[in-house]
Formats: structure tokens, sequence, C-alpha cells
């Protein structure tokens, strides 16, 4: 989504919303590309289920450039096979499938925007930044949620809720060699495909000339598989967006 603020210019925002719990995150760009729907995986969202030991094992977006493209040359997929994410893509000219997104940025439009470009000019984007973590701090651990997992819970609660439950479902996709006892969880390699039980995210970046026009949609592509590809992908970023994780998983 974006918007323009009078101090800013033009301003573009990354959202990602967990599908179970509906926990959200959002982070302000000046620019729409590639790069920074990696970065906002990168910066926000892996760090937050890794601090809670939870595996991200699928992530559905639009089918935006920023998401999708050859796929030796596209960081954002790249990125994706270097964490071991599988890439669901909406079907084509359906916004209303990532609709938790939709949904997200239409609350987020008429309750923090509307309200903070009446109250103030924001000087800069970290300034109109700082604002909106503070909304999405309330939206996340203090407002109750009527979503169908969360009976009248916050996000942050359902989300620790189901922390163990998840935990224990994604133990079905790690892998035991033939013939060998189950002493132990083996480590599960980052590009097994995943099933029903994964923890899904949806991500988006809708447009919007003013805070009450119709989404427009971009979406993503299937993910891969291959080490060689995860690796040039680590190189891509390491150069480009300068802070990504070291690929140590990759195989």
């Amino acid at each position: 989504m974006w918007a323009t603020s009078k101090g800013v210019g033009r301003v573009y925002q990354q959202t990602y919303v967990d599908t179970y719990s509906k926990h959200a995150d959002a982070r302000l760009y000046t620019e729409k590309n590639t790069l920074i729907a990696a970065d906002m995986l990168n910066e926000r969202v892996i760090p937050f289920y890794e601090q809670h030991e939870v595996r991200i094992d699928r992530i559905m977006t639009d089918r935006g450039a920023e998401y999708c493209g050859t796929l030796e040359h596209h960081p954002y997929e790249l990125y994706l096979a270097v964490e071991g994410i599988e890439h669901t893509k909406t079907k084509a000219y359906s916004p209303q499938t990532n609709g938790i997104c939709e949904r997200f940025h239409k609350t987020i439009g008429s309750q923090f925007y509307a309200a903070a470009f009446r109250r103030r000019m924001y000087p800069t984007l970290q300034a109109l930044q700082d604002d909106l973590d503070l909304w999405l701090h309330e939206y996340n651990t203090q407002r109750t949620h009527q979503s169908k997992y969360c009976y009248g819970k916050t996000p942050y609660q359902t989300f620790l809720d189901a922390r163990d439950l998840a935990r224990e479902k994604q133990v079905i996709h790690y892998r035991q060699p033939a013939g060998t006892e189950p002493s132990h969880v083996l480590e599960r390699s980052p590009h097994t495909p995943v099933g029903v039980t994964d923890t899904l995210l949806s991500q988006g970046d809708r447009r919007f000339a003013s805070l009450h026009s119709d989404p427009l949609t971009q979406q993503g592509v299937a993910y891969t598989e291959s080490g060689r590809q995860a690796a040039v992908a680590a190189s891509i970023l390491s150069k480009s967006v300068g802070h990504t994780r070291s690929p140590d998983t990759v195989r």
C-alpha cells in the first residue's frame, strides 16, 4: 500500500499477517522493489518467529513484480529459498484470495493513517514508522480480535496460545532415515515440501492513491529447492540488502 505524505513524499508499506492468529506487522519504505519485499521478511517477520521458535513453512503473496520474476535474478524468491519457505501465490485477478491482508489494510487505513495524517505532518519516514509501531503494538497486544481462532483474545495472545501446537505439528515434516529408531528429532530439510500443518503467512503491499480507494493487487510465484540458487540469493542479498543472515541451513 502507499500514500503521499507532505513531509516525506510517497510512502510504501510492506505488510504481513499471520493467517491463524492475525498477528500483523508493517514496515514503511520510500520505494518498492524485490529487495524491499525481502527486507521486510529479514528484518521483521522471520526474527519474530525465530524468537518464538516457530518455523515459517509457507507464505502467500500477491502477483506483484516485487514478488515474482526470473528465478535466478529475483532476490525475493531467492531469499525464500535461503530460508526454505514455500511460496504460494493468490489466484489471478482475485484480491480476495489474500483477503486477510486486504482487510488489515482497510483497518490500518481508517484507524491509523486517516487520523495520523490529520494530526501532524511527518518530517521523516522514521517518525511515521515510530507512530505506526505504537499503533501496531496496541493492535497486536491490547485490542481483542473476533476472528475464527482468536475467540475474543488479542492476536499476540492467540499466537502464544497456539505456539506449542504449531511446534508439535511441524514435527510431522521432519524426516527420519528408513530403518532407524526415532530416538531424536532430525533437522528438517529447509526445502522439504510442507502440508496442511504449516505456518502460513500472508504478505502484501496494497497501493492506494487516497485512504479510501480500492486496492490494487500484487502477487508472487513458487519457491525453489536448489541449494545453488539459494547460494546466489545469499550473495545478492548480502550485497544489496546488506544485512541478511547467513544461509547456514542450505544443503
